[in-house]
């Protein structure tokens, strides 16, 4: 799914980067399975006594800053010359944002691409069918 979306195979780095990738996910896999009481006891919710959603937070702001920096990357290559477009999502959403047929901000890229990339680990039979139906 990663080489689609960015034309990048996680699979193959052997980086700083692709560590910090795998530590967040890890992360957020670990966070979704774990009950929280605050869903059972409403009223503890807004205490986070469990601290879900403020380590949620920390992991899912990581994968937002790698995303933003693939993002820029992206960008910078594009600018070069001799640059030839790659067909990865990534490109598509892109020329949507330079575009002015729609209006599609960089923030909405980056929260698109989370959730398409990494919104498997949460609830992996849906993403499918979301993609699907975006596509």
């Amino acid at each position: 799914m990663s080489a689609t979306l960015f034309l990048a195979n996680f699979a193959e780095f052997d980086s700083d980067a692709v560590e910090e990738l795998k530590e967040s996910i890890e992360g957020v896999a670990r966070i979704v399975a774990l009950p929280n009481f605050g869903d059972y006891f409403p009223v503890l919710k807004p205490f986070d006594l469990q601290g879900i959603k403020r380590k949620a937070e920390i992991y899912f702001g990581k994968l937002l800053v790698l995303i933003e920096d693939m993002i820029n990357q992206r960008l910078e290559k594009r600018t070069s010359v001799g640059y030839q477009k790659k067909r990865t999502m990534l490109e598509t959403l892109l020329d949507l944002n330079e575009g002015s047929e729609y209006e599609l901000s960089c923030y909405e890229i980056k929260h698109l691409l989370l959730e398409e990339e990494f919104g498997s680990v949460c609830h992996w039979p849906v993403e499918c069918y979301t993609l699907q139906w975006q596509l």
